[in-house]
């Protein structure tokens, strides 16, 4: 067995890990939140890019090209995914078209453009550029308009657009979680202990971010000191995504449920009211 090989398979153990809660709430006999359900997909998403970022990283195919394209596309929709999540739970309305579009439309604007510039670069000229940007941390640009363009936007855009879907992701999911929690607080006081979860939520949320863009940012992948620092970062992306889910799953309250069981109340109130009169 190769060195990669087995690098590999040592890699792949968080995304394994990672697969835990979504496995748990499918065969859980309590009632999942279909804010869950889109927890579960960020989870799916971020084992998968582990996977494929191992693969992309260690010689497990030849293909890189494939793997850099998967890779690519499974990474910049983790976090809008974990953006739906958050409206799903903390919305009257759910997830709108609004939040769809605010969500989906820049990484798609940016696959588009990552996927007609690795075209039109050619497979010889994209292993060159492999070569030296994630196997020597080569970032200088050459006369090549082709290879340039995909050292700006394949890489210096790639983590630029991670980076910013982690800041405002995290900024607009604090906010949303703490307006939330009030809002479950002045609905029931017996559910601020519950309530307490959304900013758990937020806190775990962020742990999770935090590694997954020190896993972006991380450049040498094959020196000693690196492999072990990557394997830390992917193992408490892990941990973080099964505590959010297990979080997630204690708070078995949404906006929208909140807010429909408060019309029910108060519509059952004001009947009662008409048939005393």
């Amino acid at each position: 067995m190769s060195r990669d090989l087995l690098i590999f398979l040592y890699y792949i153990t968080p995304a394994l890990a990672t697969l835990i809660w979504p496995i748990r709430a499918l065969f859980t006999s309590k009632p999942v939140l279909p804010a869950q359900w889109l927890l579960s997909v960020v989870q799916i998403l971020s084992a998968m890019a582990i996977i494929t970022f191992g693969i992309l990283h260690y010689n497990i195919m030849n293909e890189k090209y494939l793997a850099d394209v998967i890779y690519t596309i499974l990474s910049v929709f983790i976090y809008p995914v974990l953006y739906l999540y958050v409206c799903s739970l903390t919305s009257r309305e759910g997830v709108t078209r609004k939040d769809r579009i605010i969500a989906f439309l820049p990484p798609l604007i940016y696959i588009v453009a990552f996927s007609v510039n690795l075209f039109y670069i050619g497979e010889e000229s994209y292993n060159y550029y492999f070569y030296r940007v994630f196997q020597h941390n080569d970032f200088s640009l050459l006369p090549s308009k082709s290879y340039n363009a995909m050292v700006i936007i394949g890489y210096w855009g790639f983590n630029l657009l991670l980076l910013l879907q982690a800041v405002g992701f995290m900024t607009i999911g604090y906010i949303k979680l703490s307006r939330y929690r009030k809002e479950l607080v002045e609905f029931n006081p017996a559910l601020k202990r519950k309530a307490r979860s959304a900013y758990w939520i937020t806190g775990f949320a962020f742990l999770s971010t935090v590694s997954m863009v020190g896993v972006f940012f991380t450049y040498d992948v094959h020196s000693v000191s690196s492999m072990g620092l990557l394997y830390v970062l992917l193992l408490s992306i892990a941990v973080n995504q099964y505590l959010l889910g297990q979080t997630g799953y204690y708070l078995d309250f949404s906006s929208r449920q909140m807010y429909l069981k408060k019309y029910l109340q108060e519509s059952m109130n004001t009947n009662a009211k008409e048939i005393k009169k």
